[in-house]
């Protein structure tokens, strides 16, 4: 399957197959779950009259698909260097600096 099909029915999944980014998997999850949830909820009537319920749910649905496909590109771009990836954004420490620790340590 594709990674964006993949994202948009289980973004957890998608994220942690596709996007190795384990540390964001987590968060996605729980939206994906009370989304999934809440459309559930509502299709059983729900406190609102259901309505309020499917719609919530399915805004939840798609924030964590979005998540996580946005999570995926951003790995995609790290992995190949693009010019937009944060990876090619950061600057490394030189080896020349002090170390603005050793001023602390006990000798």
């Amino acid at each position: 399957m594709k990674p964006t099909t993949v994202a948009m029915l289980m973004p957890p999944v998608a994220v942690l197959q596709y996007g190795h980014a384990n540390t964001t998997a987590a968060p996605i999850a729980v939206f994906w779950l009370f989304g999934l949830l809440s459309v559930c909820y509502g299709m059983l009537g729900g406190i609102l009259g259901g309505w309020v319920e499917l719609l919530l749910g399915a805004a939840l649905w798609i924030i964590s698909g979005v998540w996580a496909r946005l999570v995926i590109q951003g790995v995609q771009y790290d992995v190949e260097r693009r010019e937009d990836s944060t990876l090619a954004q950061t600057v490394e420490s030189s080896l020349e600096e002090a170390d603005p620790l050793e001023k602390t340590r006990p000798h």
